[in-house]
């Protein structure tokens, strides 16, 4: 009791000291000093808050939320050096004494296409949100690309997320709090899970639910290539090679000149901004080679985008995902539950034979939330692995 006490004041402390730097109205990521890092912020700790104010303009009401804060905390990149993202947790009026990290499928090179911003947006703060909210638990949504945007770089968005959930510990230290990721979102969730014992492993987490898992990068570039999400592939490619010198070298000396802005492009869009701009089109057609398969890419993807290669998730895990999936391969989640269940990992797998990757995403969110009640309030534990084939459709 003495402990909740102590964090309740020290949530005050924050809560009134961030309403000092509170804006009026929010400013892109890329125009808002609050996203950069302080002086000696290298010195810091792993997951501790630098900088925090109550989020701008209406984000709360949106959510829900009594209030939301925006947390800058010190993290590490894909290099293993020290970094700083951004946070932001929605917190309901009566909060109970669980903490749900929500990884939103960012999907984007362009920092203003980060949550903290992108839900100012009509109609992209996701419902799951406002039901965690609702149910009364503290969200947090980390910006976990990190301040170059790198996405699809598993080290990074993984590190990022658990440092988010230390930082959001910090204000809120509550005994349980879960992951829950879908699609984009599965690539910081996962890798998360797969860091946590070796980089924090003072966090328990109750559990993890990930649907649409990118468990084999170059499968889901190679087949989302040319359809309507092809912008993704463009975003992928640019986001492996930032912070990666001989990578992006190899990137920028392969585009073919006439039409290399156009593709370079993409770094000001957001996801859905890009979706109607390379809908459609051979990504690959942009270089003069196989930059996919080229060894400076595949290096890269070999160390971020490969899932299972890291460790084992140590909590309790429930995956999902549409068996027709047109997007993500399914056999690579497949195999990736195979090889936990034979390591030993506690999972639930449930292959839905409705839908496809979107529909996925709504066809089994009532049962993936009714998990994480269980897990989060109830005490809900699992043995071994269970994989089911379903026939589910709703929400």
């Amino acid at each position: 009791m003495v402990f909740f006490f102590a964090a309740f004041l020290l949530v005050l402390q924050v809560v009134a000291a961030a309403s000092l730097h509170r804006r009026n109205e929010p400013i892109p990521p890329s125009q808002d000093p609050f996203y950069t890092a302080p002086p000696n912020f290298q010195k810091a700790v792993p997951g501790q808050i630098l900088r925090a104010r109550l989020a701008p303009g209406n984000l709360s009401s949106i959510a829900g939320a009594a209030y939301a804060l925006n947390l800058l905390y010190r993290t590490t990149d894909s290099n293993l050096a020290p970094s700083w993202a951004v946070t932001t947790l929605f917190v309901p009026a009566k909060p109970k004494k669980v903490l749900l990290s929500y990884q939103f499928p960012e999907d984007s090179v362009d920092i203003d296409g980060a949550p903290s911003y992108l839900f100012y947006h009509p109609g992209d703060m996701p419902a799951d949100i406002n039901n965690a909210v609702a149910q009364g638990w503290v969200v947090n949504v980390p910006d976990y690309e990190g301040p170059f945007s790198q996405f699809t770089v598993g080290i990074q968005s993984g590190l990022a997320t658990l440092d988010s959930v230390r930082a959001a510990l910090t204000l809120f230290p509550v005994k349980n709090y879960a992951m829950w990721g879908y699609s984009g979102g599965t690539i910081a969730s996962e890798w998360a899970a797969e860091l946590v014992s070796k980089y924090a492993p003072e966090l328990k987490f109750s559990g993890m639910a990930i649907g649409g898992t990118v468990a084999n990068l170059t499968a889901s570039l190679e087949t989302i290539n040319g359809g309507t999400f092809a912008s993704l592939v463009a975003s992928s490619l640019i986001g492996l090679s930032r912070q990666n010198p001989a990578a992006n070298q190899f990137l920028m000396q392969h585009l073919i000149p006439a039409t290399k802005n156009q593709f370079l492009a993409i770094q000001q869009e957001n996801f859905f901004d890009a979706i109607p701009n390379y809908a459609g089109q051979n990504i690959f057609s942009y270089f003069d080679n196989d930059i996919l398969h080229s060894q400076p890419i595949q290096q890269v993807i070999s160390t971020n985008g490969i899932m299972g290669t890291h460790g084992v998730p140590p909590m309790q895990t429930f995956f999902y995902h549409a068996i027709n999936d047109e997007l993500i391969p399914i056999q690579y989640t497949d195999a990736l539950v195979n090889k936990y269940c034979t390591a030993g990992a506690k999972i639930l797998y449930k292959r839905n034979s409705v839908g496809t990757h979107l529909p996925e995403a709504f066809e089994e969110d009532s049962d993936v939330f009714q998990w994480l009640v269980g897990v989060l309030e109830n005490g809900q534990t699992m043995t071994g692995c269970n994989i089911q084939n379903v026939t589910i459709t709703g929400s």
